[in-house]
């Protein structure tokens, strides 16, 4: 009889616990989605305060405390509105209001990137550190924090696009204090313990691409042998189409649905497609064109209409009397007497000198 009342005291306890944690468990609300990992890291929530290996494509909750381990790096999408990029070695959580997302971070390094286009009216979302917030609309900006420093924790902030207002946090009421700094494109800033900030300090473009840099990750892979199954599978209903097909059973283009599409072959061996950009055509150059001269437009001749020829009418023939030839003249004779004789006389003798 005891044992029967420890047992049935047991199962209340149990049923009880039970009931009590599925209503907690119902309430977490949902932040974001692991869209990269690269390495490990590992979580700790509310109701399981043990920490958890954080895998891709786990979600990610409200009040979740998430670490990357050393040579690790994490993206995750929260609300299809920003990006987080973490890198090694950082610890951070997300939290809620119903217009502000506040991205607590402890330790180490994050990337913000805010698409304002998804950011509805009054939405906001804050990169908060141990003694600094800023509040992040449609811009991207990162986030360092150094803890152990001689004047206190260090962060900083610096801005790749858009612009940011950042303010010091009092230690006494852990809201924000004194006048905000504004950092424009290009610039960076640090707060140092509870002291207010400095001016801002540009940076090039070259500083800014190397930062950048550091938060590109890779395309994630799947993992060993996820393709054998899928390979298999497709196998067998390429060869059951075949078959069908060859039987007269199924239309060639029904046997083409029975094989699966690449959406579901990415879902299942966990692979994310980076979108190609498409090539926009190629562009043939105009010809060049004289300056002074004006292209005539082009003008198609049209061929004129054709006429039949007009009959040929051969003209009336007259007749005409030759003209008479006159009879040819007779030619003049002519005498000729003899040659007249020249008489020479004797030589004058020369006269005496």
């Amino acid at each position: 009889m005891r044992w029967s009342r420890q047992l049935a005291g047991s199962v209340t306890i149990v049923a009880l616990a039970l009931g009590l944690a599925l209503p907690a468990a119902a309430q977490e609300t949902r932040a974001g989605v692991v869209t990269n990992l690269q390495g490990s890291a590992t979580v700790s929530r509310t109701a399981v305060p043990q920490d958890a290996p954080l895998k891709f494509k786990d979600e990610v909750y409200v009040q979740d405390r998430i670490a990357t381990a050393e040579q690790s790096l994490a993206r995750l999408l929260l609300g299809g509105k920003a990006t987080v990029t973490v890198r090694e070695s950082s610890v951070f959580k997300i939290s809620e209001t119903p217009t502000t997302s506040t991205i607590e971070i402890t330790h180490g390094q994050l990337a913000l990137s805010v698409n304002k286009d998804r950011m509805k009216r009054g939405d906001v979302i804050e990169i908060k550190t141990p003694n600094a917030i800023t509040a992040v609309r449609g811009t991207v900006v990162v986030a360092e924090v150094t803890p152990g420093t001689p004047g206190g924790v260090t962060s900083r902030f610096t801005l790749l696009t858009g612009v940011v207002d950042v303010s010091v946090i009092d230690p006494t009421t852990g809201r924000p204090a004194g006048t905000p700094v504004t950092l424009k494109p290009l610039q960076r800033i640090a707060v140092i313990g509870s002291t207010p900030p400095g001016a801002p300090q540009d940076i090039s473009r070259a500083d800014a691409d190397l930062i950048a840099a550091d938060y590109r990750v890779p395309p994630m892979l799947p993992p060993p042998g996820s393709y054998g199954g899928i390979v298999d599978e497709q196998v067998r209903a390429a060869r059951a189409a075949a078959a069908a097909v060859s039987a007269g059973r199924l239309d060639p283009p029904v046997a083409r649905e029975a094989l699966l599409p690449g959406d579901e072959i990415r879902s299942r061996t966990n692979t994310i497609v980076v979108p190609t950009p498409q090539a926009p055509p190629p562009q043939t150059a105009a010809p060049a064109r004289n300056p002074t001269l004006e292209t005539a437009p082009t003008v198609v001749a049209t061929p004129p209409p054709t006429v039949a020829p007009a009959p040929t009418v051969a003209p009336p023939t007259v007749g005409k009397t030759p003209p008479s030839t006159p009879p040819p003249l007779p030619l003049p004779t002519l005498s000729v007497g003899p040659r007249p004789t020249l008489s020479v006389g004797p030589a004058p003798s020369p006269k005496p000198q």
